[in-house]
């Protein structure tokens, strides 16, 4: 028999080697991930019709004001020849950049507000109205958004300007208006936002010196790149500040409670700061201020991306028209009332938004003799110019049985008067009591068949209606291209709701909606505020005639305050915002806006999956950051007790494989844990919590998603450590590092310099060790033996120095730029102890060292070696999206514990000393 090795051979194994899986799962990775990011820039967007606005700036420095050296204070002016006075002349408004952004941002502003108020005088020659001071200020083009000391230093110095401007007044001979301004109205961009909201929290603000505050694409939730942990308790103390004094009965000793907050998002052409960090429910009630889309603002109806949202015209104008709305010059605080206000900032940015779970306005309406009255058809009533010839008043009789909705609209300038009357007994002579019910909105609607369409809307539910009731409807008269449309429907008829099981496999909703009347409610709670995109369709089946105007489809989700009109019926995006407060999300409410007589209304969504794709980026960019890192602590662990040497190719593919797959399955039980766990009966305070973990999706069916993203965050610590390894072939070419002269420069940069110049120099060490640690030389083995890192290890050590500059790159920059290069005067405990233990670590590893032999105390030190590294692991997967700073300091505690035992390895703890044999 032949006993020869190949007879008893495995057969050679089938499919793709390692390597080609390997090769196969990073071009899925670097794919998906690239499409993704052109997705979210290029894709998945409202239709962008900004128009530029023109100016002649002027900027005046306000030389007498110069409490701080890095910042200015200037005076817009218009320099097209009509602006003569170069002094204030009206009421103040100070505007404040954001984070990298320029005082000249001002000028399109301070440009609408002069125009607007010579057409105001020009048109009202006798109007009691001032112009506005535009005043803005130079902040250095700072990079406030990673930094607390920058904004506390930015709002101190916008305290004491407040103060400044108030003084600047009275001592004008050229003003003109008693008494002076006591208030200061606030425009603040993005990080100028959390400028002006940290202003009462610093001992030089003065009570009452502002009362309006207009914010413009500012993340007021949470920093847009939470990677400093002072940021996050500013933002932390903001909101406890605001809510408290907003929302408690103690007294308000700042004030706080007369100012009115408006917050401006920019929808989804902003792709710096998501919109859904810009709501501000959560600490500021609606007795206060509101959050508004620029999407769904009257005459503006277009999405602004994060700096066009400053010179976009019509957002502009609008804010402009609010001003003028809300100003009185006669008053101190040169503002109206704070009802006021914030009647005036929703007519001009949320006219399209109403709520029909709200009760409608109504106040007495004296009697009303129904004899005189028409009673309507059952079709309702249908007014048109061709129709009417003397004013008409209609009565419907509200069905004593059943629940019904009484709905009106109508595109006269003035709504019809719409009364509820009570009916009087049938003995009785006596007329109908009435109240008088005002229109819950009154909005321009662009509609596909007509350039321009004002609708107001009034909806009256079985809450509003008593025993017996009747709504009366007019008299009115209607004019040419004018309508009234006005019924009482089924309630069935009025509100439809859609479920799920109406979905097909591919997430297709096909639906035939009947339209009673015009007004229509759709509820899809099966379609939340979740990553993915629909495409919207619908076309009306003309049955009986040719309606009196094209549908209407109004978006909102009860969750979320974008609220906004789908223009296109070939194909409009509907899109929604993720939730960060962890409200439920009841999901879509479509209100469909429709002339009955047109037909039934056939509404097909699609899911939009190329726009959907944008939202791996869009919304999950800090978890693909934070899985990074998990990943880069992943390497590392794993390579601890690799053996001196260089592993072949097969084998590191194989275990990244493996570790990936493993990591994805477990992020996936978590994920329906996590559901599982939510759809427990929690106190308010854990579910909060729960809600807050992994990526905040909700639903088994969005249970991929975390997976997915880590497999993508992957891809990109694989790029980096290819980009590791160029720089290592490069240092190694060079001859840099790996001597104490190196060793002293990192001690010296973290003493004085930012932590991520003290990363680069380690980063340079670790390289040139990672040379040494393939092939050791004769020269750097000490007397004694010790066990020499291997390359895998130093290499990966090297990868986490690289990833932690996500963490310090902002403050290097911010450093650079301020040009404080000979002392880092921001200095602090953590910038020491965060590198030093890298430090500590990697001149370790520059002298060698190893873990122990596996002998029991070796074991013991690998397990708790893999311990903490798995913990800094889960940290990162369960909170890294929301608080990505956890993670310096979690690895800067690894990296301690990896000094230590590597410390104890080289002393030959628990290890068995090797035996040196002579060559």
């Amino acid at each position: 028999m032949d006993s020869s090795p190949t007879m008893w051979a495995s057969p050679p194994r089938r499919g793709l080697s390692t390597p080609a899986l390997l090769a196969v799962f990073l071009f899925t990775s670097w794919s998906l991930l690239g499409a993704s990011s052109w997705s979210f820039y290029n894709r998945g967007k409202d239709p962008s019709g900004c128009e530029m606005t023109y100016m002649w700036p002027d900027y005046i420095l306000e030389e007498a004001f110069r409490p701080a050296d890095k910042y200015k204070l200037y005076l817009y002016k218009e320099a097209d020849g009509l602006e003569r006075e170069r002094n204030p002349t009206g009421t103040p408004v100070l505007f404040i950049p954001g984070n990298a952004g320029s005082y000249k941002q001002a000028r399109s502003l301070g440009s609408v507000l002069t125009h607007e108020y010579r057409r105001l005088t020009a048109a009202n020659p006798g109007a009691k109205l001032a112009p506005f001071d535009v005043f803005t200020v130079d902040t250095n083009e700072e990079l406030a958004a990673f930094q607390r000391t920058l904004i506390e230093d930015q709002a101190l110095y916008v305290n004491a300007a407040i103060q400044y401007i108030l003084e600047l007044y009275p001592k004008l001979d050229s003003y003109t208006y008693t008494p002076p301004p006591t208030a200061v109205i606030l425009i603040a961009h993005s990080m100028g936002g959390i400028v002006a909201r940290t202003l009462p929290i610093l001992p030089n603000y003065i009570p009452g010196s502002v009362n309006t505050i207009i914010t413009m694409a500012t993340p007021h939730l949470a920093p847009p790149a939470p990677l400093e942990a002072r940021l996050a308790r500013l933002y932390n103390e903001i909101h406890a500040l605001w809510k408290t004094s907003l929302e408690s009965e103690t007294e308000d000793a700042l004030g706080l409670r007369d100012i009115t907050l408006l917050s401006l998002a920019g929808g989804t052409h902003d792709t710096m700061v998501s919109s859904s960090l810009v709501e501000i429910s959560p600490f500021v009630p609606l007795d206060n201020g509101f959050t508004a889309y620029t999407s769904g603002a009257p005459l503006v109806w277009t999405a602004a991306d994060h700096r066009a949202i400053l010179w976009c015209n019509q957002v502009v104008k609008a804010v402009a028209r609010a001003l003028f709305g809300i100003a009185n010059p006669i008053q101190p605080a040169r503002t109206i009332g704070k009802k006021q206000r914030l009647e005036v900032f929703r007519a001009e940015f949320v006219g399209s938004d109403f709520d029909l779970a709200e009760r409608q306005n109504t106040n007495e309406a004296g009697d009303v003799d129904l004899g005189s009255t028409t009673p309507a058809s059952n079709a309702g009533l249908r007014l048109t110019h061709l129709s009417q010839q003397t004013p008409t008043t209609s009565n419907f009789a509200v069905p004593a049985r059943g629940q019904h909705r009484f709905n009106l609209v109508s595109n006269t300038r003035l709504p019809p008067v719409t009364r509820v009357c009570s009916m009087p007994p049938p003995s009785s002579q006596a007329p109908a009591r009435c109240l008088a019910v005002s229109p819950r909105a009154s909005f321009m609607v662009p509609s596909a068949g007509e350039d321009k369409m004002t609708i107001s809307g009034i909806s009256l539910d079985s809450r509003d209606f008593g025993d017996d009731a009747v709504v009366v409807v007019g008299p009115h008269m209607v004019d040419e291209g004018q309508f009234v449309l006005a019924g009482i429907v089924e309630e069935t008829n009025a509100i439809v709701n859609v479920g799920s099981e109406q979905f097909d496999f591919r997430g297709r909703l096909h639906v035939t909606l009947p339209i009673k009347s015009a007004l229509t409610v759709v509820n899809v709670p099966s379609i939340t505020t979740g990553p993915f995109k629909y495409t919207v369709r619908w076309r009306q089946q003309h049955a009986d005639s040719k309606p009196l105007f094209s549908p209407v489809l109004h978006q909102s989700f009860a969750s979320s305050s974008e609220s906004k009109i789908l223009r296109n019926p070939q194909g409009s995006l509907l899109t929604s915002y993720a939730r960060w407060d962890g409200s439920e999300d009841k999901g879509l409410v479509m209100r469909v806006i429709a002339d009955p007589a047109g037909g039934d209304l056939r509404l097909k969504l699609d899911v939009a999956w190329v726009e959907s794709l944008g939202s791996l980026v869009g919304r999950y960019m800090m978890a693909m950051v934070a899985f990074g890192v998990a990943a880069g602590v992943q390497a590392l662990v794993a390579t601890v007790d690799v053996k001196a040497g260089a592993l072949p190719s097969t084998s590191r593919a194989r275990a990244l494989l493996k570790r990936t797959a493993v990591t994805a399955a477990s992020l996936y039980v978590l994920a329906l844990m996590q559901t599982a766990v939510l759809c427990l009966p929690l106190p308010p305070a854990w579910e909060n919590v729960s809600r807050g973990l992994l990526l905040g999706t909700r639903g088994a069916h969005l249970a991929f998603i975390p997976p997915l993203v880590y497999c993508l965050a992957v891809g990109a610590v694989v790029a980096v450590a290819m980009l590791v390894e160029a720089l290592s072939w490069l240092i190694r070419l060079t001859r840099l590092g790996g001597g104490r002269l190196w060793y002293s420069a990192t001690c010296l940069a973290i003493l004085t310099m930012p932590a991520g110049l003290a990363y680069i120099v380690l980063f340079v060490q670790c390289v040139t060790t990672a040379g040494r640690a393939r092939v050791p030389e004769t020269r750097l083995i000490p007397a004694k033996p010790i066990p020499w890192p291997s390359r895998e290890h130093v290499r990966a050590a090297a990868l986490l120095l690289m990833l932690l500059q996500v963490f310090c790159a902002p403050g290097l920059v911010v450093w650079a730029r301020a040009g404080r290069w000979w002392a880092y005067h921001d200095w602090r405990m953590g910038d020491v102890l965060l590198p030093l233990c890298a430090l500590v670590y990697v001149d370790v590893l520059r002298t060698g060292g190893s873990t122990a032999a596996p002998t029991s105390t070796g074991k013991m030190v690998a397990l708790i070696t893999k311990t903490v590294g798995n913990a800094v692991v889960l940290l990162a997967f369960l909170t890294g999206m929301r608080s990505t700073y956890v993670l310096h300091p979690a690895i800067a505690v690894l990296f301690a514990w990896l000094a230590i035992a590597r410390a104890l390895s080289m002393s030959g703890v628990g290890a068995r000393q090797p035996v040196r044999k002579r060559l």
